[in-house]
């Protein structure tokens, strides 16, 4: 069927349906900072695990602490991919997980913590990118006029980006561009920073003593060990200066008074 005048007639061709966008290129980037946010968690979970196990802290508590610092970059990972096909609620979802993020950032600011303001810097990017206007116009689209990711195939992956979507160096790019923002964050300090804060709560909970910096480690005995080596020191200090000023008033005096009589 056609349409002539806005009434269908049969046996015409039928109208043609709107062509699929492609994803803008801020929701692009916020696709990789979600995964990156995702990144840092994962690096922070193996810290905070490594740093557990190592004062022997494993346990419920720490596996709540482990669960509640590991939602955000899990539903960052699943907005992610729902990024380029989901409405209105993918983007409001994507706002919530910043603004959880930003609000425990700020609460270690208030703690007197440097490191919450790293900790501002990707989820203040995330909702400055979403709420542009090409961002906002994306999830407002109907779902025909998305464009739909492509499925996973090798003997498709290598193809150009007009015939299939994305191509194999595409691909690789973004996984370099992932990895490249998570090891800058690492050499940054920011994975090391959220194990510190972690593990400081652990040992407050647990009551354990645990570094609490690579140059600052507080362990538990080294104030009786050095109290009693010095003491130790000191006592046979003491008795071998005793003992040989004892021994040589003694001689004097015994020779003194047997020359005399």
């Amino acid at each position: 069927m056609s349409a002539v005048g806005g009434i269908p007639v049969a046996g015409g061709p039928a109208p043609a349906a709107a062509p699929r966008r492609e994803l803008p290129g801020p929701l692009a980037l916020v696709r990789v900072l979600l995964l990156v946010l995702l990144g840092a968690t994962v690096l922070g979970a193996i810290g905070l695990s490594g740093s557990a196990l190592a004062v022997g802290a494993m346990g419920a508590e720490v596996l709540g602490i482990l669960l509640y610092a590991s939602v955000p970059g899990v539903l960052a990972a699943v907005l992610a991919r729902h990024v380029r096909t989901g409405g209105p609620r993918v983007r409001w979802g994507i706002v919530a997980v910043q603004v959880w993020v930003i609000i425990g950032g700020l609460a270690n600011v208030g703690d007197g913590s440097p490191d919450g303001f790293t900790q501002l810097v990707v989820p203040i990017l995330i909702l400055v990118l979403i709420n542009r206007e090409s961002s906002r116009a994306w999830f407002r689209l109907p779902v025909a006029e998305r464009g739909q990711p492509p499925r996973f195939s090798l003997p498709h992956m290598i193809t150009w980006k007009r015939d299939r979507g994305q191509t194999a160096l595409e691909y690789l790019g973004l996984v370099l561009i992932v990895v490249a923002l998570i090891a800058a964050l690492t050499v940054g300090g920011l994975g090391g920073r959220i194990t510190e804060g972690l593990q400081s709560a652990i040992c407050s909970l647990t009551g354990s003593s645990c570094p609490v910096s690579p140059g600052g480690s507080v362990e538990a005995g080294e104030g009786a060990d050095g109290g009693t080596g010095g003491g130790a020191d000191e006592g046979a200090a003491g008795e071998t200066s005793g003992g040989a000023d004892g021994g040589a008033d003694g001689g004097s005096e015994g020779g003194a008074d047997g020359g005399t009589t």
